[in-house]
């Protein structure tokens, strides 16, 4: 091994076991495990909610006179979405709030209608069930990667083990303790100051049409 020269195993410690061309500089961070990087987005995703969240219209539900119960749809269900508004579709499609209630995973409805009904609900995020699955948009995306980044520089801060690695294998040169700590927190607090801007901008993408 040469300065900043490696030969590196595909795989270590957990990781996805990337392909590089022959001779290709790669630039090695590590001291976190797979497993570890997946936990960081898992919570950053579960951590959304409830100021951050998914929403959908289901149009399956069609609904009886006399009928006062129904089941909670199986895409609602599924999704552990929360119900937000209900409304009926008369025939030529236009739109009637419906006063309702839910229990128990059943919509009770005050005055039984006759159409289909138009259930629009909101649902929490579920962390990725792959390295190659998006959380959702983009944007949501994004907002999870900074504050899984946020997380892991907080754990090179804290753990003495991933901060020697992380000075041995990103500071070849002579720098001093506080010039390490003040980098590291400069990439922190970016990290910071986009995923606030991301979440202001994020509730505006939700409104309803």
């Amino acid at each position: 091994m040469t300065r900043r020269c490696w030969c590196v195993v595909r795989g270590w410690h957990g990781t996805t076991a990337a392909t590089h061309t022959s001779g290709t500089l790669i630039r090695i961070f590590n001291f976190f495990s797979d497993a570890e990087l997946n936990s960081y987005i898992d919570r950053a995703v579960l951590s959304l909610w409830p100021d951050i969240y998914g929403q959908g219209v289901d149009e399956t539900l069609t609904l009886e006179n006399g009928t006062y119960t129904y089941d909670i749809p199986t895409a609602i269900a599924n999704a552990e979405g929360h119900i937000v508004s209900m409304e009926v579709l008369d025939s030529n499609g236009r739109p009637t709030p419906m006063p309702y209630e839910i229990w128990g995973g059943k919509i009770y409805l005050r005055s039984p209608r006759e159409g289909t009904a138009r259930i629009k609900y909101i649902y929490r995020y579920q962390p990725p069930a792959d390295d190659t699955e998006d959380v959702a948009t983009d944007e949501v995306s994004n907002l999870v990667m900074l504050e899984a980044q946020i997380a892991t520089w907080d754990a090179v801060m804290l753990d003495r083990d991933k901060y020697e690695r992380y000075v041995t294998s990103q500071w070849q040169d002579n720098a001093t303790g506080y010039e390490i700590a003040a980098h590291i927190d400069s990439l922190k607090e970016g990290a910071i100051r986009e995923r606030e801007r991301l979440r202001r901008a994020l509730p505006g993408a939700w409104r309803w049409a």
